[in-house]
Protein backbone atom coordinates (compact mmCIF):
# COMPACT_ATOMS: atom_id res chain seq x y z
CA UNK A 1 0.00 0.00 0.00
CA UNK A 2 2.62 2.55 0.89
CA UNK A 3 4.63 1.70 -2.10
CA UNK A 4 1.75 2.08 -4.36
CA UNK A 5 1.59 5.59 -2.55
CA UNK A 6 4.90 6.63 -3.32
CA UNK A 7 5.13 5.39 -6.55
CA UNK A 8 1.59 7.65 -7.35
CA UNK A 9 3.64 10.68 -5.87
CA UNK A 10 6.48 9.57 -7.72
CA UNK A 11 4.74 10.46 -10.78
CA UNK A 12 3.47 13.49 -10.16
CA UNK A 13 6.53 14.36 -9.64
CA UNK A 14 7.86 13.48 -12.67
CA UNK A 15 5.58 15.29 -14.24
CA UNK A 16 6.46 18.13 -13.14
CA UNK A 17 10.27 17.97 -12.93
CA UNK A 18 9.94 16.58 -17.10
CA UNK A 19 7.78 19.83 -17.50
CA UNK A 20 10.53 21.87 -16.22
CA UNK A 21 13.44 20.63 -17.92
CA UNK A 22 11.06 21.61 -20.98
CA UNK A 23 10.80 24.92 -20.40
CA UNK A 24 14.68 25.09 -19.42
CA UNK A 25 15.49 23.68 -22.77
CA UNK A 26 12.94 26.51 -24.37
CA UNK A 27 14.41 29.19 -22.72
CA UNK A 28 17.89 28.04 -23.69
CA UNK A 29 17.44 27.43 -27.48
CA UNK A 30 15.33 30.87 -28.29
CA UNK A 31 18.18 32.51 -25.92
CA UNK A 32 21.03 30.53 -28.32
CA UNK A 33 18.32 31.77 -31.39
CA UNK A 34 18.74 35.19 -30.36
CA UNK A 35 22.29 35.70 -29.37
CA UNK A 36 23.24 34.39 -32.61
CA UNK A 37 20.58 36.03 -34.99
CA UNK A 38 19.66 38.63 -32.84
CA UNK A 39 15.57 37.71 -33.51
CA UNK A 40 13.78 39.78 -32.00
CA UNK A 41 10.99 37.37 -31.90
CA UNK A 42 13.44 34.45 -29.87
CA UNK A 43 14.07 37.58 -27.74
CA UNK A 44 9.77 38.09 -27.06
CA UNK A 45 10.12 33.92 -26.32
CA UNK A 46 12.64 34.43 -23.91
CA UNK A 47 11.17 36.72 -21.61
CA UNK A 48 7.69 35.46 -21.95
CA UNK A 49 9.09 31.94 -20.99
CA UNK A 50 10.97 34.15 -17.96
CA UNK A 51 7.84 36.05 -16.95
CA UNK A 52 5.76 32.79 -16.99
CA UNK A 53 6.77 30.82 -13.83
CA UNK A 54 6.37 34.08 -11.64
CA UNK A 55 2.65 34.30 -12.98
CA UNK A 56 1.93 30.63 -12.34
CA UNK A 57 4.09 30.82 -8.83
CA UNK A 58 1.44 34.01 -8.27
CA UNK A 59 -1.61 31.83 -9.37
CA UNK A 60 -1.20 28.69 -7.70
CA UNK A 61 -0.57 30.18 -4.49
CA UNK A 62 -3.70 32.21 -4.51
CA UNK A 63 -5.73 29.74 -6.12
CA UNK A 64 -7.64 26.69 -4.08
CA UNK A 65 -8.54 28.21 -1.16
CA UNK A 66 -12.19 27.64 -1.40
CA UNK A 67 -12.56 24.40 -2.87
CA UNK A 68 -15.29 21.53 -1.53
CA UNK A 69 -15.52 18.28 -2.05
CA UNK A 70 -18.80 16.02 -2.27
CA UNK A 71 -19.01 12.40 -2.23
CA UNK A 72 -21.85 10.61 -4.37
CA UNK A 73 -23.23 7.08 -5.15
CA UNK A 74 -21.64 4.57 -2.90
CA UNK A 75 -24.05 2.39 -0.97
CA UNK A 76 -23.42 -1.40 -0.92
CA UNK A 77 -23.16 -4.31 -3.21
CA UNK A 78 -22.40 -7.89 -3.30
CA UNK A 79 -19.27 -9.10 -4.03
CA UNK A 80 -17.32 -8.60 -7.26
CA UNK A 81 -20.68 -6.37 -8.17
CA UNK A 82 -19.85 -3.09 -9.84
CA UNK A 83 -20.32 -0.15 -7.43
CA UNK A 84 -20.93 3.29 -9.26
CA UNK A 85 -19.00 6.11 -7.22
CA UNK A 86 -18.90 9.90 -8.01
CA UNK A 87 -16.01 12.60 -6.62
CA UNK A 88 -17.86 16.18 -7.30
CA UNK A 89 -15.53 19.18 -6.61
CA UNK A 90 -16.60 22.83 -6.40
CA UNK A 91 -14.04 26.12 -6.78
CA UNK A 92 -16.45 28.25 -4.19
CA UNK A 93 -13.16 31.48 -5.00
CA UNK A 94 -13.22 33.71 -7.96
CA UNK A 95 -9.70 32.58 -8.62
CA UNK A 96 -9.60 30.02 -10.78
CA UNK A 97 -7.61 26.31 -10.76
CA UNK A 98 -5.59 25.83 -13.61
CA UNK A 99 -5.17 22.28 -12.69
CA UNK A 100 -6.36 20.37 -9.93
CA UNK A 101 -4.52 16.57 -10.18
CA UNK A 102 -5.16 14.25 -6.95
CA UNK A 103 -4.97 9.99 -6.00
CA UNK A 104 -8.14 8.70 -5.36
CA UNK A 105 -7.44 6.05 -2.72
CA UNK A 106 -9.65 3.02 -2.08
CA UNK A 107 -8.97 0.67 0.74
CA UNK A 108 -10.92 -2.14 1.70
CA UNK A 109 -10.70 -1.72 5.32
CA UNK A 110 -10.85 -5.97 6.20
CA UNK A 111 -8.59 -6.86 3.62
CA UNK A 112 -6.21 -4.29 4.18
CA UNK A 113 -6.29 -3.97 0.47
CA UNK A 114 -5.90 -0.87 -1.69
CA UNK A 115 -6.98 0.42 -5.19
CA UNK A 116 -5.90 4.06 -6.22
CA UNK A 117 -6.33 5.88 -9.46
CA UNK A 118 -5.33 9.10 -10.55
CA UNK A 119 -7.52 12.17 -11.89
CA UNK A 120 -7.02 16.04 -12.75
CA UNK A 121 -9.57 18.67 -13.14
CA UNK A 122 -9.40 22.43 -14.29
CA UNK A 123 -12.08 24.44 -11.95
CA UNK A 124 -13.01 28.45 -13.62
CA UNK A 125 -14.27 30.67 -11.31
CA UNK A 126 -16.93 29.57 -9.04
CA UNK A 127 -16.88 26.35 -11.55
CA UNK A 128 -17.55 22.51 -10.80
CA UNK A 129 -16.07 19.19 -12.09
CA UNK A 130 -17.02 15.72 -11.76
CA UNK A 131 -14.71 12.59 -11.07
CA UNK A 132 -16.50 8.98 -11.94
CA UNK A 133 -15.45 6.19 -11.17
CA UNK A 134 -16.58 2.24 -9.72
CA UNK A 135 -15.03 -0.19 -7.09
CA UNK A 136 -15.31 -3.94 -7.66
CA UNK A 137 -13.76 -6.05 -5.02
CA UNK A 138 -13.98 -9.84 -4.71
CA UNK A 139 -13.43 -9.71 -0.90
CA UNK A 140 -16.36 -8.10 1.52
CA UNK A 141 -15.39 -4.98 3.97
CA UNK A 142 -15.90 -1.77 3.98
CA UNK A 143 -14.26 0.62 1.08
CA UNK A 144 -12.64 3.33 2.59
CA UNK A 145 -12.71 6.32 -0.41
CA UNK A 146 -10.60 9.31 0.12
CA UNK A 147 -8.71 12.13 -2.32
CA UNK A 148 -4.62 11.79 -1.58
CA UNK A 149 -1.79 13.51 -2.81
CA UNK A 150 -4.17 16.10 -4.30
CA UNK A 151 -2.24 19.33 -5.61
CA UNK A 152 -2.65 22.41 -7.74
CA UNK A 153 -0.28 23.11 -10.56
CA UNK A 154 0.07 25.94 -13.43
CA UNK A 155 -1.45 24.86 -16.76
CA UNK A 156 2.28 24.39 -17.96
CA UNK A 157 2.91 22.27 -14.87
CA UNK A 158 6.23 23.98 -13.97
CA UNK A 159 4.51 24.98 -10.05
CA UNK A 160 2.88 22.89 -8.24
CA UNK A 161 1.59 23.49 -4.81
CA UNK A 162 -0.04 20.81 -2.54
CA UNK A 163 -3.23 20.79 -0.29
CA UNK A 164 -4.76 18.69 2.14
CA UNK A 165 -8.77 17.67 1.46
CA UNK A 166 -10.06 15.72 4.26
CA UNK A 167 -13.19 14.24 3.34
CA UNK A 168 -13.72 10.54 2.83
CA UNK A 169 -16.90 8.28 2.00
CA UNK A 170 -17.58 4.69 2.70
CA UNK A 171 -19.32 2.05 0.78
CA UNK A 172 -19.91 -1.56 1.71
CA UNK A 173 -18.83 -4.86 -0.25
CA UNK A 174 -20.93 -7.40 1.53
CA UNK A 175 -20.67 -10.59 2.65
CA UNK A 176 -21.63 -14.00 1.53
CA UNK A 177 -24.86 -15.19 4.07
CA UNK A 178 -25.62 -18.53 3.91
CA UNK A 179 -27.91 -20.72 6.20
CA UNK A 180 -25.66 -22.40 8.49
CA UNK A 181 -26.41 -25.76 10.31
CA UNK A 182 -26.10 -25.03 14.08
CA UNK A 183 -26.50 -28.14 16.21
CA UNK A 184 -29.50 -27.97 18.35
CA UNK A 185 -27.09 -28.93 21.90
CA UNK A 186 -25.20 -25.94 20.65
CA UNK A 187 -27.54 -23.25 21.21
CA UNK A 188 -27.89 -24.74 25.11
CA UNK A 189 -25.11 -24.40 27.33
CA UNK A 190 -23.99 -26.03 31.04
CA UNK A 191 -22.09 -24.37 34.02
CA UNK A 192 -18.88 -25.94 35.38
CA UNK A 193 -21.79 -28.33 37.92
CA UNK A 194 -23.34 -29.07 34.71
CA UNK A 195 -27.26 -27.41 35.89
CA UNK A 196 -28.78 -26.90 32.67
CA UNK A 197 -30.08 -23.97 31.08
CA UNK A 198 -31.15 -22.54 27.89
CA UNK A 199 -29.56 -19.57 25.64
CA UNK A 200 -33.31 -19.61 23.97
CA UNK A 201 -35.65 -20.20 26.16
CA UNK A 202 -35.12 -18.88 30.05
CA UNK A 203 -36.88 -21.03 32.58
CA UNK A 204 -39.87 -20.28 34.52
CA UNK A 205 -38.65 -21.27 37.84
CA UNK A 206 -36.52 -18.97 40.10
CA UNK A 207 -34.70 -21.32 41.43
CA UNK A 208 -33.42 -22.78 37.95
CA UNK A 209 -29.85 -21.72 37.21
CA UNK A 210 -29.21 -20.18 34.09
CA UNK A 211 -25.41 -19.26 34.02
CA UNK A 212 -22.49 -18.45 37.11
CA UNK A 213 -20.94 -14.96 37.09
CA UNK A 214 -18.49 -13.77 39.61
CA UNK A 215 -19.57 -11.35 43.00
CA UNK A 216 -20.70 -8.11 42.40
CA UNK A 217 -21.17 -5.43 44.92
CA UNK A 218 -24.85 -5.60 46.36
CA UNK A 219 -25.41 -9.50 45.40
CA UNK A 220 -27.51 -11.45 47.68
CA UNK A 221 -24.97 -13.78 50.10
CA UNK A 222 -28.21 -16.45 49.42
CA UNK A 223 -27.15 -16.24 45.54
CA UNK A 224 -23.42 -17.26 46.05
CA UNK A 225 -22.68 -20.86 44.52
CA UNK A 226 -20.18 -22.01 47.58
CA UNK A 227 -19.21 -25.08 45.85
CA UNK A 228 -17.43 -23.58 42.82
CA UNK A 229 -16.45 -20.53 44.77
CA UNK A 230 -14.30 -22.84 47.07
CA UNK A 231 -13.21 -24.53 43.85
CA UNK A 232 -12.38 -21.25 41.77
CA UNK A 233 -11.16 -19.99 45.08
CA UNK A 234 -13.67 -17.00 44.33
CA UNK A 235 -17.33 -16.14 44.53
CA UNK A 236 -18.93 -16.77 42.42
CA UNK A 237 -23.04 -16.54 42.54
CA UNK A 238 -25.66 -18.31 40.48
CA UNK A 239 -27.97 -16.31 37.93
CA UNK A 240 -31.72 -17.38 37.83
CA UNK A 241 -33.06 -18.37 34.62
CA UNK A 242 -35.94 -15.75 34.39
CA UNK A 243 -34.01 -12.68 34.26
CA UNK A 244 -32.00 -13.53 30.77
CA UNK A 245 -32.90 -12.69 27.81
CA UNK A 246 -30.02 -12.93 25.31
CA UNK A 247 -27.26 -15.05 26.77
CA UNK A 248 -25.30 -15.70 23.41
CA UNK A 249 -22.11 -13.64 21.47
CA UNK A 250 -20.74 -14.42 18.71
CA UNK A 251 -16.97 -13.13 19.21
CA UNK A 252 -15.03 -12.64 16.09
CA UNK A 253 -11.74 -13.45 16.34
CA UNK A 254 -9.89 -10.56 14.08
CA UNK A 255 -6.86 -10.17 16.28
CA UNK A 256 -4.14 -11.73 14.11
CA UNK A 257 -1.27 -13.68 15.39
CA UNK A 258 1.62 -10.82 14.13
CA UNK A 259 3.69 -13.95 12.98
CA UNK A 260 1.04 -15.50 10.90
CA UNK A 261 -1.00 -12.54 9.39
CA UNK A 262 -3.96 -13.92 7.25
CA UNK A 263 -4.40 -13.39 3.32
CA UNK A 264 -7.13 -11.00 1.61
CA UNK A 265 -9.43 -14.50 0.84
CA UNK A 266 -9.14 -15.99 4.65
CA UNK A 267 -10.22 -12.68 6.57
CA UNK A 268 -13.30 -12.41 3.41
CA UNK A 269 -13.87 -16.24 3.94
CA UNK A 270 -14.30 -15.38 8.25
CA UNK A 271 -16.58 -12.47 7.22
CA UNK A 272 -18.80 -14.48 5.55
CA UNK A 273 -18.92 -17.07 8.26
CA UNK A 274 -19.53 -14.75 11.14
CA UNK A 275 -22.26 -12.93 8.88
CA UNK A 276 -23.76 -16.51 7.96
CA UNK A 277 -23.95 -17.98 11.82
CA UNK A 278 -25.47 -14.12 12.69
CA UNK A 279 -28.31 -14.38 10.53
CA UNK A 280 -29.20 -18.25 10.75
CA UNK A 281 -29.71 -17.23 14.45
CA UNK A 282 -31.71 -14.19 13.45
CA UNK A 283 -34.09 -16.47 11.23
CA UNK A 284 -34.50 -18.84 13.59
CA UNK A 285 -35.53 -15.90 15.98
CA UNK A 286 -32.97 -16.39 18.50
CA UNK A 287 -31.64 -13.30 20.05
CA UNK A 288 -28.03 -12.74 20.45
CA UNK A 289 -24.94 -10.41 20.41
CA UNK A 290 -22.23 -9.23 18.16
CA UNK A 291 -19.03 -8.54 19.55
CA UNK A 292 -15.68 -7.68 17.80
CA UNK A 293 -12.64 -5.49 18.39
CA UNK A 294 -12.31 -1.80 16.90
CA UNK A 295 -8.79 -1.51 16.20
CA UNK A 296 -9.26 1.62 14.39
CA UNK A 297 -10.98 2.99 17.12
CA UNK A 298 -9.42 0.82 19.78
CA UNK A 299 -12.32 -0.14 21.44
CA UNK A 300 -14.22 -4.10 21.90
CA UNK A 301 -17.92 -3.45 19.82
CA UNK A 302 -21.05 -5.26 20.53
CA UNK A 303 -24.38 -5.05 18.93
CA UNK A 304 -27.43 -6.71 20.03
CA UNK A 305 -29.52 -8.90 16.96
CA UNK A 306 -32.93 -9.63 17.33
CA UNK A 307 -34.21 -9.48 13.71
CA UNK A 308 -32.12 -10.07 9.77
CA UNK A 309 -32.62 -6.01 9.87
CA UNK A 310 -30.50 -5.69 12.94
CA UNK A 311 -27.89 -7.60 11.01
CA UNK A 312 -28.08 -5.42 8.31
CA UNK A 313 -27.76 -2.32 10.20
CA UNK A 314 -24.81 -3.77 12.07
CA UNK A 315 -22.96 -4.93 9.21
CA UNK A 316 -21.18 -1.79 7.98
CA UNK A 317 -20.02 -0.81 11.04
CA UNK A 318 -18.53 -4.77 11.67
CA UNK A 319 -16.82 -4.65 8.22
CA UNK A 320 -15.21 -1.22 9.31
CA UNK A 321 -13.03 -2.96 12.11
CA UNK A 322 -9.93 -3.58 10.78
CA UNK A 323 -8.04 -6.81 11.60
CA UNK A 324 -4.90 -5.90 14.56
CA UNK A 325 -1.89 -7.57 14.95
CA UNK A 326 -0.81 -6.39 17.96
CA UNK A 327 -0.48 -9.86 19.64
CA UNK A 328 -3.31 -9.46 22.17
CA UNK A 329 -5.98 -12.20 21.74
CA UNK A 330 -9.69 -11.57 21.12
CA UNK A 331 -10.62 -13.06 24.59
CA UNK A 332 -8.70 -10.91 26.13
CA UNK A 333 -10.38 -8.00 24.27
CA UNK A 334 -13.46 -9.34 25.69
CA UNK A 335 -12.71 -9.84 29.01
CA UNK A 336 -11.15 -6.68 29.41
CA UNK A 337 -14.48 -4.87 27.71
CA UNK A 338 -16.80 -5.72 31.25
CA UNK A 339 -19.40 -7.95 28.70
CA UNK A 340 -18.50 -10.85 30.33
CA UNK A 341 -20.89 -11.41 32.70
CA UNK A 342 -23.73 -10.60 30.15
CA UNK A 343 -23.07 -13.98 28.29
CA UNK A 344 -23.49 -17.29 29.32
CA UNK A 345 -22.85 -19.48 25.43
CA UNK A 346 -19.88 -17.88 23.57
CA UNK A 347 -19.79 -18.66 19.55
CA UNK A 348 -16.03 -17.85 19.04
CA UNK A 349 -15.68 -17.65 14.98
CA UNK A 350 -12.20 -17.33 13.52
CA UNK A 351 -9.68 -18.70 11.13
CA UNK A 352 -6.44 -19.17 12.99
CA UNK A 353 -5.36 -21.10 16.07
CA UNK A 354 -7.72 -19.58 18.74
CA UNK A 355 -6.12 -18.38 21.90
CA UNK A 356 -6.99 -17.94 25.59
CA UNK A 357 -9.85 -20.22 25.02
CA UNK A 358 -9.51 -21.40 28.61
CA UNK A 359 -10.18 -18.00 29.99
CA UNK A 360 -13.28 -17.71 28.44
CA UNK A 361 -14.72 -21.23 29.32
CA UNK A 362 -14.54 -19.44 32.93
CA UNK A 363 -17.58 -17.71 32.12
CA UNK A 364 -19.82 -19.77 30.20
CA UNK A 365 -19.58 -22.63 27.36
CA UNK A 366 -17.12 -22.05 24.47
CA UNK A 367 -18.18 -23.33 20.93
CA UNK A 368 -15.65 -22.76 18.18
CA UNK A 369 -16.70 -22.21 14.31
CA UNK A 370 -13.73 -22.39 12.00
CA UNK A 371 -13.96 -20.66 8.26
CA UNK A 372 -12.11 -22.49 5.77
Amino acid sequence: MDMMRRKEKKSFRESTWMNRTIWALWVFAFGVLYMIHGNDAAAAAVLMALIYPAVALLSVNLSGRRLKVEFGGGGSAEKSRDIPMEIRLKNESRIPVSRLRFRIQMENRITGEEQSISAAVSLGSGGEAAERFTICDPYCGCERIRIRDAEICDGAGLVARHIRLEEYTDAVVLPSIETIGIPEHFLDSYDMESYHYSSRRPGEDPGEVFGIREYQSGDSLRAVHWKLSAKMNDLMVKIPSFPIENSLILLLDNEEDPESALPPESRSALMDLYASLSGTLAEKRIRHTLGWYDAGEGVFETREIARIEDLWEALPHVLSAPFSGDGISTVFRFLESGDRRKFSNHFFVTAQAERDIGKLERYGAVKIFRSR
